[in-house]
């Protein structure tokens, strides 16, 4: 899976596209297109074993999203610039501009 978002600045903000989008890379297929974020996202990073995508966007917000249904798991207040998944899953580290580093625990299905 690959997974992006548009970061063009072009248009007015009520039409710019904040929506991240999955794409199948074998076969070349967009998969899902995840709507949430209200202002640019920032940041992606999917689980090891690619089952969560995490995305931080400027809007304040840290999103989980499921892979194969597109559902949103859990929105956190949090502002992020990184985003990284322990290789065991059980920890997700975001960083800030600020330089803050937070480690956030993760559960089973989030």
């Amino acid at each position: 899976m690959l997974a992006f978002t548009n970061q063009a600045w072009r248009g007015e903000p009520e039409e710019r596209d904040y929506a991240i989008r999955i794409w199948d890379v074998n076969s070349g297929q967009l998969r899902l297109t995840l709507e949430g974020h209200t202002d640019f996202v920032n940041a992606l990073a999917f689980s090891q074993d690619s089952s969560v995508l995490v995305s931080a966007g400027d809007d304040g917000t840290l999103r989980l999203w499921d892979t194969s249904s597109g559902e949103e798991l859990l929105v956190v207040q949090e502002t992020a610039t990184a985003l990284a998944f322990s290789h065991d899953g059980t920890l997700l580290a975001s960083s800030n501009v600020d330089g803050r580093i937070q480690l956030w625990g993760i559960q089973g299905d989030v």
